[in-house]
């Protein structure tokens, strides 16, 4: 198998780790089933999945971050 091939796969699934990792760490307040609905989606989708989750929560909670 090609080297970049298997390099860009990893950079990708670390990228996604990455965003997901951020998810779960977050200090907003959130119910279960959202952090979880956050997390999962960083975890698929990566940076998209992130904002994408992010632009829905309310901005009153970033405002204490």
């Amino acid at each position: 198998m090609d080297i970049a091939i298997l390099v860009g796969a990893a950079i990708l699934v670390a990228l996604n780790l990455l965003f997901a990792w951020r998810a779960y760490t977050s200090r907003l307040r959130l119910s279960f089933s959202r952090r979880y609905h956050w997390l999962m989606a960083s975890l698929i989708f990566g940076p998209i999945g992130y904002y994408a989750v992010q632009g829905f929560i309310p901005s009153e909670l970033f405002c204490e971050e």
